[in-house]
């Protein structure tokens, strides 16, 4: 058995309807908040025991008059009109106090097996400061050759399997682009992900002479994992697409510029300079000066040669 992470219950919900996998996990009050066909179409199987809903903790670092001042306005805040707007968005329409005493419970479940500890970042190496510039530069250009927007937006969404926002988005293109007359998005086996499917057949496209089908593979790593078919009206689209493609060209050739500006800021910064002191502080100590002030000392291979000079003239003036 696989499983999979697909950040919400919305698209938890529409990977079981198109099916794209067997079952899935959600909670009673989100999938109360979806469309009345998506409810009816899914089988609950079975129901866990309830818990305690998710929390606004405060860090033990955080001093308790200002989390209990926090606590205080935020529910002063839920309980007016506009607050009360502002947390259906998130969506919170349930907003009371509660302490560490309701979640007690939930230490007998055994839930530390399943805890990942936060991950530690290494040290960012001079070679890796100076190629993130044409590492961005290399992939601007590639994106600019295989352009298309829409396609490269999906990607993402799609390997992880996020269908809510896959449909939030080609939904959102759908209503901005009126000549974009039919959309169909299908996985790398053929199932139907847009529109949704609900048991009613998908409206067949337009087959005037005007419209235009489009077809592009959505690819990810060297593999299809998908494919976009949109039909277009493009007669009163060309003259735009070609002012646009002008303007796209443009502004590759100045963020390439930027970018190499940038970089070689970044060389200046991290390399030149810091050599130079080093140079001159090496000239300090052909004179037995001691007092020259050493570049900062960091973790990158330029840091790690300013150590070794600093110890090496600590050494040479206690000699």
């Amino acid at each position: 058995m696989t499983m999979i992470n697909v950040k919400t219950h919305s698209s938890v919900y529409l990977n079981v309807l198109n099916g794209l996998t067997d079952a899935a996990g959600g909670v009673e009050k989100t999938r109360a908040e979806q469309d009345e066909a998506i409810q009816h179409a899914l089988k609950v199987v079975y129901t866990t025991r309830d818990m305690p809903s998710h929390p606004i903790a405060a860090h033990p670092r955080v001093k308790k008059e200002v989390y209990e001042k926090f606590r205080q306005s935020f529910l002063d805040l839920a309980a007016t009109p506009i607050g009360k707007k502002w947390l259906e968005d998130v969506p919170m329409t349930d907003t009371v106090a509660t302490s560490i005493d309701d979640y007690l419970v939930m230490r007998k479940w055994g839930l530390e097996s399943y805890w990942v500890g936060d991950k530690k970042w290494l040290p960012m190496s001079l070679r890796f400061k100076l190629l993130i510039p044409l590492v961005l530069a290399s992939l601007m250009a590639l994106a600019y050759l295989h352009l298309d927007t829409v396609v490269e937006g999906l990607v993402r969404l799609m390997l992880t399997q996020q269908l809510d926002l896959v449909h939030e988005n080609l939904d959102a293109l759908r209503q901005n682009n009126p000549q974009w007359q039919f959309i169909l998005l299908t996985n790398r086996d053929g199932k139907q992900l847009f529109p949704r499917r609900l048991g009613v057949a998908t409206p067949e496209p337009s087959t005037k002479p005007s419209v235009q089908v489009l077809e592009k593979d959505i690819a990810a790593f060297g593999k299809v994992i998908g494919k976009l078919t949109v039909h277009v009206a493009y007669a009163t689209r060309l003259t735009e697409i070609k002012v646009q493609q002008s303007r796209l060209t443009l502004l590759l050739e100045v963020t390439i510029v930027w970018l190499a500006l940038t970089w070689l800021g970044t060389l200046e910064i991290a390399v030149v300079q810091p050599l130079k002191r080093l140079s001159e502080a090496a000239a300090s100590l052909a004179i037995q000066r001691f007092d020259t002030v050493l570049p900062q000392r960091g973790s990158d291979e330029v840091g790690q040669l300013v150590g070794s000079f600093s110890a090496m003239r600590e050494d040479i003036r206690t000699a």
